[in-house]
């Protein structure tokens, strides 16, 4: 039985690993998304911000850190010293192991095996530059034990995300394999994403666009007016 349970852990790391290279790769970044409210004679939305850095990517794979034995750094008194002592292991020293495929089966448990593994479904194919997401919504806290707020997906998995009062950037929290429909109490249509990069001051790279849109009665906010448009389809 213990053998079987580390196939799977093993199976579950080999996941996440290669997730943590795409979070690297496309979504260490921040995306902005325009959603479509209403059809009138000129469409007018806000861009919300979604904030991806290295420290959120743990909250998305179900796993629970086991405690190990780091180094705890001293302050700036010249008298201390480094010393070892036995803490769970830090989420962005977690997501740059994954990276250097430094994390083994012993570094971790499943939050919950069930859950763990249906979020391990879904990850990998919304782990990518547009999230594959053409709805967003808001959480209808349908599951007791969950607490997320906005939905991002489709109708077979969903990132859920809460928002970062300081800046009001939305940071993702949570993965589900469902349908984001079920479980919102209003959603609409994403016709547009864009991402740039967090040092950057401006979006500049469109990765989505819905289709059959006409653009020329879009009227982005003030904040976004140098937006770029999608091609006319």
């Amino acid at each position: 039985m213990s053998l079987d349970f580390n196939i799977v852990k093993k199976q579950a790391l080999q996941i996440v690993t290669r997730c943590a290279e795409e979070y690297e790769k496309e979504l260490n970044k921040i995306i902005g998304i325009s959603c479509l409210y209403a059809w009138i004679s000129t469409i007018k939305f806000p861009t919300m911000r979604f904030f991806f850095v290295p420290l959120f990517f743990l909250h998305l794979t179900g796993f629970k850190l086991r405690n190990w034995t780091g180094y705890i750094q001293g302050n700036n008194d010249s008298s201390s010293t480094d010393q070892q002592d036995d803490y769970a292991m830090p989420a962005y020293i977690f997501y740059n192991r994954c990276l250097q495929h430094r994390i083994g089966t012993d570094d971790f448990d499943f939050a919950d095996e069930n859950y763990t593994n249906q979020k391990l479904e879904v990850l990998p194919s919304v782990l990518n530059k547009n999230l594959s997401a053409n709805m967003i919504g808001n959480y209808d806290s349908s599951h007791p034990l969950l607490y997320t707020e906005k939905l991002i997906g489709g109708v077979k998995a969903c990132i859920g995300f809460i928002k970062r009062e300081s800046d009001g950037m939305y940071i993702p929290n949570t993965v589900m394999k469902t349908d984001l429909r079920k479980i919102t109490t209003s959603y609409v249509r994403i016709i547009a994403t864009y991402r740039k990069d967090v040092t950057d001051t401006q979006y500049s790279e469109i990765v989505y666009s819905a289709k059959k849109i006409d653009w020329s009665k879009v009227q982005f906010s003030k904040e976004y007016a140098y937006l770029p448009k999608p091609t006319q389809e």
